[in-house]
């Protein structure tokens, strides 16, 4: 008696679901590693672009911590307290198991998955570091009062802009980039078991 076929798709699936909670692990033992190109990243973008602003952006066991030059509000502006947030990188990266996940399930050879899953880490790091990046902008301008506000001297429009562009960070990219990034990288396979493929394959014939 033969054995039913499963289908490439159906594979594909299934190898997901069996390497995410793998991945997610390893993920999480390897915080560290993982975090400490983006605090640097982050770091560099920052006191870069707002060096009057961040003095530095460092990790401290598995959160980022933000010194700024702001001293708190209430207190001169020679003072020796500065502003300081805490955040956590956890929101932005949780990308990196996910797609690793679709890299090491889908069906090419090892070398290109470990090229695939390099190019996924440094384009992932630039997707977190706009996230952690905004979340600092948008929590010294909208979480410390119209003082720390009227410091910064950022004009509406930027705030709105900053606010947009924190939410895009937040929500949207970290869920979706995986899924654009792996379709990127593996098109050939992803047309393989898309069931438009027969669609096409059929107006093909036609013409």
């Amino acid at each position: 008696m033969k054995r039913p076929r499963v289908s490439p798709l159906a594979s594909f699936i299934f190898k997901v679901l069996l390497l995410l909670p793998v991945c997610l692990a390893v993920w999480y033992w390897l915080l560290t590693p993982l975090n400490t190109p983006l605090a640097w990243l982050s770091d560099f973008i920052l006191t870069t672009l707002w060096g009057d602003v961040i003095e530095i952006v460092q990790l401290i066991g598995h959160q980022l911590d933000v010194t700024t030059l702001l001293a708190p509000p209430g207190e001169p502006n020679n003072t020796r307290a500065t502003v300081i947030l805490e955040v956590n990188p956890l929101i932005y990266s949780y990308s990196l198991p996910f797609a690793a996940a679709l890299i090491l399930a889908t069906p090419v050879t090892w070398v290109k998955k470990l090229i695939a899953l390099l190019i996924a880490y440094a384009l992932l790091l630039l997707i977190q570091s706009w996230g952690v990046c905004f979340y600092i902008a948008k929590s010294l301008i909208y979480g410390h009062g119209p003082e720390i506000n009227a410091r910064l001297n950022i004009a509406p429009l930027s705030q709105a802009l900053i606010g947009v562009a924190y939410q895009f960070g937040s929500l949207i990219l970290p869920s979706l980039s995986p899924i654009v990034l792996w379709i990127t990288l593996f098109r050939d396979f992803v047309l393989s078991i898309a069931p438009q493929v027969g669609i096409l394959e059929k107006d093909s014939t036609r013409e």
